[in-house]
């Protein structure tokens, strides 16, 4: 929810991050309004007492329309909107359904003041409300919002269909991150900023807005105001070391993905990889990450380059390219995770540092291969130390963070099921071929 920012002491910045607020995340649609009611059917679901009762009203809507969209409606969107590629065949790829709480009548005004408050933008489509004693109306019309009475003890669950493919957090969710800096001294507030840059985004600014005109205390709307500059001007200088890196990380990623092709031919890959190509790509990696000494900036771009490349073979169904984007990625990780001198203390460590060197479906081998004793508590452990040394400093909104997650994860899961994969594979399998 949105709503515009009084002028006054709030000044041009206040005004500016809501300003881009309110046009990332409603930017506002031209459309046709009917002049006269027309008629739809509204699915609405009532909860009395336990029980369920559906049914299909017929009414007259006014105002600018909301029309129901099955899934060969959102895989139309999908396709004329990224030209030459197929849609995907599952929901979850096309769009994500989030339900957001509105509590405050201020944000609901701010919703109705836009020209289509059921479609704000193309992205975002309001698809249910549910009213706080249950009753929910399906793809709703003006007058359906119109006949909302909010507040703290109505409260109103608003349902959301998003196709964009980034998405910011409800404004109060930056309330924990922001209470951290305002009560951090100077010298903190500068560290914590730095290291938490990419959490500041439209939604980041909006809030500090909203803070700024629910309070009176001077002091403190003069902290927040410095907290305002501080995160500008490191997003800023952030965006501008980016913006000059990304040439040249693009063509690294470019260098990395060559490996993968034949040497007679740059425009051929065999498919599946041998381990000779793999070797290859991840000294080619470790190559670039020296180079930039391994820095988490470097790592983060690289990642979410090729995450997008990922993502485009994915939309095309081209599975060998997405298989070598996914390796990529893999190895991008585990370059990352095993810099650092933890894996080299214990036996556990070392053997960890070893799996990340081999592709997942090498593991088993290489624990059947393994001489020395295992313990499973130990292994969890190292994993957890890296975790919380490591991966959990990185910015909330990390993409390598995610990533590293997920791995770690993998690693988990591998370590709890690792007496079973002994037991069943026995001790006579093949030995692993290293690939890093």
């Amino acid at each position: 929810a949105v709503r515009a920012a009084p002028g006054g002491r709030n000044g041009a910045a206040a005004a500016a991050a809501t300003i881009a607020a309110v046009g990332a995340v409603c930017a506002r649609w031209a459309f046709v309004f009917p002049r006269g009611p027309v008629p739809r059917a509204a699915h609405v679901t009532r909860a009395r007492g336990g029980a369920v009762e559906s049914r299909t009203e017929v009414t007259a809507a006014y105002g600018p329309p909301n029309p129901r969209r099955t899934l060969e409606d959102e895989q139309q969107i999908f396709e004329r909107k990224f030209k030459g590629f197929k849609a995907p065949a599952s929901p979850d790829e096309l769009y994500t359904e989030r339900d957001v709480k509105v509590d405050d009548v201020r944000d609901f005004n701010a919703i109705m003041k836009l020209q289509n408050p059921m479609q704000p933008t193309e992205e975002l489509q309001l698809i249910a409300i549910t009213t706080h004693d249950g009753i929910r109306t399906e793809w709703p019309q003006l007058s359906d919002l119109k006949g909302l009475k909010i507040s703290d003890r109505t409260p109103v669950m608003f349902s959301w269909r998003d196709r964009q493919r980034v998405q910011t957090k409800a404004p109060k969710e930056y309330d924990d991150i922001i209470q951290r800096l305002l009560n951090s001294g100077p010298e903190e507030m500068q560290d914590l900023v730095r290291s938490n840059w990419q959490q500041f985004d439209q939604g980041f600014f909006f809030r500090l807005t909203e803070l700024k005109e629910d309070t009176r205390d001077e002091r403190l709307i003069q902290k927040i105001e410095g907290l305002e500059r501080l995160a500008l001007n490191v997003v800023n200088a952030a965006k501008q070391q980016s913006d000059q890196a990304m040439p040249e990380q693009s063509k690294e990623v470019q260098e990395i993905f060559n490996t993968f092709m034949t040497e007679d031919d740059q425009g051929t890959m065999l498919w599946p990889p041998k381990p000779e190509t793999m070797r290859k790509m991840s000294e080619k990696v470790e190559q670039f990450a020296v180079r930039h000494k391994y820095t988490d900036v470097w790592y983060e771009t690289m990642v979410e380059l090729v995450e997008r490349f990922a993502k485009k073979m994915q939309a095309r169904q081209d599975q060998q390219m997405l298989g070598m984007g996914q390796s990529v990625m893999q190895r991008l990780i585990t370059s990352w995770l095993r810099h650092d001198e933890l894996w080299e203390e214990t036996s556990e460590g070392k053997f960890l540092s070893k799996l990340m060197t081999l592709s997942h479906e090498q593991w088993p081998q290489a624990l059947q291969v393994h001489q020395e004793p295992l313990e499973v508590s130990k292994l969890k452990d190292e994993l957890k130390i890296i975790m919380e040394t490591k991966v959990i400093k990185l910015p909330v909104s990390s993409q390598l963070q995610v990533y590293a997650s997920k791995y770690l994860q993998g690693l988990v899961d591998f370590v709890e099921a690792k007496d079973r994969i002994v037991t069943q594979a026995g001790t006579d399998g093949p030995v692993a071929q290293q690939v890093g």
